[in-house]
């Protein structure tokens, strides 16, 4: 039995790991996009261990102290936009509809709805010329959010595969005989 101390004490522990991960994009500059989608990745623990509501929590907390501490505003935008929330979305999408296509296209639409929001961001708040969306002299966004959505595929079948691994081989490891909250 998951105590409230044992939820507090994990989604803590999650929260600052995902704020260490997106700290990272002050060493490494490529972890700008590679970062938020990792620290995004570790919130399916808690999605698992306890529910969404807890998750929803851990994430607010990482991406408020990210938005507080984090040099790369970009990376935070990507997190709070998309990814931090992303495996609690997934979970909600991929237990209440069956079939697999609506599935994707819901999470196909929802990225593409956070791209956007991102660009924007990027362009109006964050300062960011939108010459650097730019290849050859042409503004490119709507090729960039098409890549984006194949990458995207990639990613959720990748996230997939990692929960699929943390259930079957880590999760024993990690918390014994604890019972998961969440119906996998």
């Amino acid at each position: 039995m998951k105590t409230r101390t044992f939820n507090i004490a994990l989604c803590g522990i999650i929260a600052s790991l995902s704020v260490v991960i997106m700290l990272s994009t002050a060493l490494i500059p490529v972890a700008t996009y590679a970062a938020p989608a990792l620290a995004g990745t570790i919130l399916a623990v808690p999605v698992i261990e306890i529910n969404k509501k807890w998750a929803f929590a851990s994430f607010a907390a990482a991406a408020a102290v990210s938005a507080i501490i984090v040099p790369d505003k970009e990376a935070v935008a990507f997190f709070v936009l998309f990814f931090g929330y992303y495996p609690i979305l997934k979970q909600a999408v991929e237990a209440h509809i069956k079939n697999k296509w609506l599935q994707l296209l819901i999470k196909i639409l929802c990225f593409s709805a956070a791209a956007v929001a991102t660009y924007f961001i990027a362009i109006y708040l964050l300062g960011i010329s939108s010459e650097e969306f730019t290849v050859f002299g042409i503004n490119l966004p709507i090729i960039f959010l098409l890549a984006g959505i194949i990458v995207f595929v990639i990613f959720d079948n990748a996230l997939s595969g990692l929960i699929a691994g943390y259930v079957n081989r880590l999760r024993q490891k990690i918390f014994g005989n604890i019972k998961s909250n969440t119906k996998l």
